[in-house]
């Protein structure tokens, strides 16, 4: 039976062989197997140009014999889309490779967006982020995004092709993506998200 077989039945309530192993596993690990040192953006974008993350993620589950399971594609800076009509987008950076601060600042017709995201290296093969300011602050803000905020692109289509054909038999793709609540964390601060209802159950 071949991962990708026993992945589906799995999936379908029926019995397989064995049980599937497959944990979720995160660029970094494939990175520190290889020694590729990633950028900012490629930790952004978890797709290098000098790193075949699509086929690499492969061989790593295979070296440890799990049934893959291959969730990379999803694309976490993209919730704010490029400039279009009326979403005018700027983007300050400061710092070097290893500790960077990322100002982004949308301007509307009614009014201006922002947004102040911390990148840190954490190891040589792994960087972490998180957002210092969020764009959504006050209910004006929420107005103005829901009025002049284009289509985003949060999945990379054309990394889970090469993916696809990368894997064959050998498992499945499913690209991480975010539900609903945490899209909106992107945007708005979790306490302010938390208390919300309390405060303005319509909001």
């Amino acid at each position: 039976m071949t991962p990708r077989e026993r992945l589906r039945l799995t999936f379908e309530g029926k019995k397989a062989d064995r049980i599937p192993v497959s944990p979720f596993i995160w660029c970094n690990n494939i990175y520190e197997m290889f020694d590729y040192t990633p950028t900012i953006e490629d930790n952004l974008f978890p797709d290098p140009e000098e790193f075949d993350l699509a086929t690499k993620f492969i061989e790593y589950n295979e070296h440890f014999g799990f049934d893959v399971l291959h969730s990379s594609g999803l694309l976490w800076d993209k919730y704010i889309p490029p400039t279009s009509e009326n979403w005018e987008v700027s983007i300050e950076k400061q710092g070097d490779d290893d500790k960077e601060v990322r100002t982004t600042t949308v301007n509307t017709p009614d009014g201006e967006l922002k947004q102040v995201m911390k990148f840190s290296r954490s190891s040589q093969y792994l960087i972490v982020f998180a957002v210092q300011e969020y764009l959504i602050k006050t209910k004006k803000d929420f107005e103005i995004l829901a009025k002049y905020i284009p289509p985003a692109k949060f999945i990379d289509c054309g990394f889970i092709q090469r993916a696809k054909e990368a894997i064959g038999d050998k498992g499945l793709i499913n690209p991480a993506s975010h539900g609903v609540f945490n899209t909106l964390n992107q945007f708005r601060k979790l306490d302010d998200m938390m208390i919300d209802p309390i405060n303005d159950e319509g909001f």
